[in-house]
C-alpha cells in the first residue's frame, strides 16, 4: 500500500469521507512534497532547526 492510500485511510479514520476531488487533492499534495524535498537536497537546505521534537512526534513551527 502506497503513501496516498495511508493518507486516505487516515482521512476515513477520522471520520471524513472521500471523492474523486479530494483523492486528486491528496496526490497533488504528494507531488508538491516530492518536489520540494528534491529542491531541498539540491540546495542542501535543511529547515530541522525550524522543528522541535514534541511528546506526539515532530512538530513544524508554521
Amino acid at each position: 500500500m502506497g503513501l496516498p492510500e495511508d493518507l486516505a485511510k487516515l482521512v476515513t479514520s477520522d471520520g471524513y469521507r472521500l471523492n474523486e476531488t479530494i483523492r486528486d487533492a491528496i496526490n497533488d499534495f504528494l507531488e508538491i512534497v516530492i518536489e520540494e524535498n528534491e529542491e531541498m537536497e539540491e540546495s542542501g537546505e535543511d529547515d530541522a532547526d525550524e522543528d522541535t521534537e514534541g511528546p506526539d512526534g515532530l512538530k513544524a513551527d508554521f
